[in-house]
């Protein structure tokens, strides 16, 4: 996709795969819960999803 932008369903689709197992369904609630629990929660995404990069999931 050109621009580094993608609509959500192309997005979902390659997810879902992802998603229907379960370490990383578990592990993809998990960033939810956590990102949903900061108060600046796009600062707080972009910590954490490195943080899990770097740990390798």
């Amino acid at each position: 996709v050109r621009g580094g932008r993608a609509p959500a369903w192309r997005i979902r689709r390659a997810l879902r795969p992802l998603l229907e197992q379960p370490h990383y369904r578990d592990a993809a609630l998990r960033l939810g819960q956590a990102i949903a629990a900061e108060m600046d929660g796009g600062a707080a995404a972009s910590a954490r999803v490195l943080a899990i990069a770097r740990q390798g999931g």
